[in-house]
């Protein structure tokens, strides 16, 4: 409560009132007080009802100070590292390019960090993030900050860019040392990608886009790394994105179709199946290979219209043919690993093949060897889907990216094919060779059948036959061909079988 006390009189004070700033509920903050130097020596009841008045007036603007306080940092700063967020830091690199200030942007990405939430929780994975966020706070000099963009996606401006090697250099260094978690040590290594102003952009939102370009392309890259946004990248992402566009249109419009590549009995001639391979012709850009839209379509989100596109025409064309006398024929058709998780696909899959009344051991589903990277219940219960509904599954590309023998032996697949990378060593790659009967071995092994992909020589087949590999896909035998060419191929085989 408010009180007097004993007068410092060599200030010359005659008279002063203390008042304790504060209340019971935001607690004791301090003090006011009023001093008298004239010769009234007692202070009037007034005085004191103005000194509590006063004291609630400041409670409350402090209270009020201390609400907008907390609603700033909120709306500037990341609730888990305590970095800027991105609005903040958008906002601070578009003060310092208005100013014509010699700076860089980092983009920063902790590669395969979706596993260390997956493995430990997400309570574990925010103190890794702050660690994260510390360690790249802790080489950068004064004049430069950092933020978090959500996720594991860091950013920092550099103000002196003749420094920048250097920061890069050490910030990589803090990541050499592991992460302590409990007993256990985390490794873990960052992609980056580098923006300068003004060559790779005059505003942030310019700069920010192309120093992420860069950081995508050094984790497609193999991670790890750090690179330089360039005039090549950004003629790539231009590309990129007027393909993306034009791809919308293109099945309406119909650009896409289907070649069929034959799969061959080695030992007789016999066609025993077909690839269906996507096509696309672009009105101005001629014929657009599939190792580009293919990504693009994965990106933008067309894959599963795409997908579902090339599955109906594979099933509509067996069935013409088979309407033809021709057919039906064993045709493969790939999956994207994209689309292959999606959900709904084995149900989309059987009302296809019920669709144009197709015999679902017509159909060979292929995938990918990525698929080991992902949820192996999810990919285990659509292959089981699949496999009751009477569909094939074929593993491509197999050797080439993540095998997994626990999962080969436990995923019920019928089917692998040998990449053409090992074909093309052959017959005299000592490499290769290995691979090819260490593969043609594990199919024994699994009762599996083999299909070699991209033969082109007599030597190749005849190393292939002697393996034990019988399936032969290749420009040895038929490259890919289009449905009417197929279907005169296929016409010409049957007449010369009555003749």
């Amino acid at each position: 409560s408010a009180g007097t006390a004993a007068l410092p009189t060599q200030w010359g004070i005659t008279a002063q009132m203390i008042q304790p700033l504060g209340d019971a509920q935001e607690g004791f903050r301090g003090f006011l007080w009023f001093a008298r130097f004239d010769r009234e020596a007692v202070w009037k009841n007034d005085y004191q009802e103005f000194m509590t008045i006063l004291n609630h007036s400041i409670i409350e603007i402090d209270r009020k100070l201390m609400v907008e306080k907390a609603i700033t940092y909120q709306a500037n700063y990341d609730g888990i590292t305590g970095l800027m967020n991105r609005a903040y830091f958008t906002d601070r690199l578009n003060q310092a390019v208005s100013a014509n200030l010699d700076i860089a942007v980092i983009f920063i990405d902790v590669d395969g960090f979706k596993t260390i939430n997956d493995t430990f929780g997400h309570d574990v994975g925010d103190q890794i993030l702050m660690v994260i966020g510390q360690r790249i706070t802790n080489v950068l000099d004064k004049a430069d900050f950092s933020a978090r963009f959500g996720g594991d996606e860091f950013a920092v401006m550099v103000h002196q860019r003749r420094g920048l090697t250097s920061t890069i250099d050490k910030i990589q260094q803090e990541f050499l040392e592991p992460i302590r978690l409990n007993s256990r040590k985390l490794f873990l290594t960052l992609s980056i990608g580098i923006a300068l102003a003004p060559e790779d952009g005059e505003r942030a939102e310019e700069l920010m886009k192309h120093a992420d370009l860069a950081m995508y392309h050094a984790k497609e890259n193999g991670k790890n790394k750090a690179v330089f946004c360039s005039s090549e990248l950004k003629a790539a992402q231009n590309r990129e994105m007027a393909l993306s566009n034009d791809l919308y249109q293109a099945i309406e419009q119909g650009q896409l179709s289907l070649h069929y590549q034959p799969q061959v009995d080695g030992r007789t001639g016999e066609i025993v199946g077909l690839e269906a391979l996507a096509r696309w012709y672009h009105p101005q850009l001629g014929m657009v290979s599939p190792g580009i839209f293919i990504p693009i379509a994965e990106k933008n989100g067309l894959i599963n219209e795409l997908g579902d596109w090339v599955l109906r025409e594979a099933c509509r064309q067996n069935k013409a043919w088979e309407m033809m006398g021709l057919g039906p024929m064993r045709i493969s058709v790939n999956f994207s690993m994209v689309q292959f998780m999606a959900a709904g696909i084995v149900p989309r899959i059987s009302a296809v093949i019920q669709e144009f009344d197709l015999k679902p051991k017509t159909l060979v589903v292929e995938i990918t060897e990525s698929i080991n990277v992902y949820d192996f219940t999810q990919i285990d219960q659509t292959v089981q889907d699949l496999k009751k509904l009477g569909v094939a599954i074929s593993i491509d590309d197999f050797g080439t990216e993540y095998s997994s023998l626990d999962r080969l032996k436990n995923l019920p697949v019928d089917e692998i094919k040998i990449d053409k990378r090992f074909i093309d060593g052959l017959p005299k790659d000592v490499s290769s060779i290995g691979i090819i009967r260490a593969i043609i071995a594990l199919a024994e092994i699994f009762d599996l059948e083999l299909v070699a992909e991209g033969v082109e020589t007599e030597e190749q087949l005849e190393f292939l036959l002697a393996a034990g590999c019988r399936v032969i896909q290749g420009y040895y035998f038929y490259p890919p061909l289009s449905a009417e060419a197929v279907g005169d191929l296929l016409r010409t085989i049957h007449e010369q079988r009555t003749v």
